[in-house]
């Protein structure tokens, strides 16, 4: 019986040193930075289009990778945590590739040819752009 008591107690120990250590890995890793990555070069048509067609091949190539997005400019806008966010045009009216920015540096305008360069963080009817910057 004390054997048991032992075993559960060193069971639970090792589950709480397991989660400890999955805790500080996630919350101690270094910060990725855009600019020193090398990134995949990519329209914005084309990526739209690979993730209408087939999203979990599309986040495959793309998801948590640097892109640099070529396209032009639809929309510039401010989100909710009062970052700058621009999107470019696909082959869809409605929606595109939305890029948030890191910082509000650049001032670009509607119906500008850029490309941007940021983590794909996956696809919501848009595909979503984040820590980006503007390469022109």
């Amino acid at each position: 019986m004390k054997a048991r008591y032992k075993l559960i107690l060193f069971s639970l120990l090792g589950i709480l040193l397991i989660g400890l250590a999955a805790f500080f890995y996630v919350f101690n890793k270094p910060h990725r930075d855009v600019e020193s990555e090398q990134g995949i070069q990519v329209s914005a048509t084309k990526i739209f289009a690979d993730y209408q067609k087939d999203e979990q091949a599309a986040n495959k190539i793309y998801l948590d990778k640097a892109l640099e997005v070529q396209g032009v400019i639809s929309e510039v806008k401010t989100n909710q945590e009062g970052k700058p966010v621009v999107v470019l045009k696909s082959s869809d009216p409605f929606f595109g590739v939305v890029c948030t920015l890191k910082e509000n540096k650049a001032s670009v305008k509607s119906g500008e040819q850029v490309v941007v360069k940021g983590f794909c963080s996956g696809f919501s009817s848009d595909v979503v752009l984040r820590d980006c910057i503007i390469q022109y």
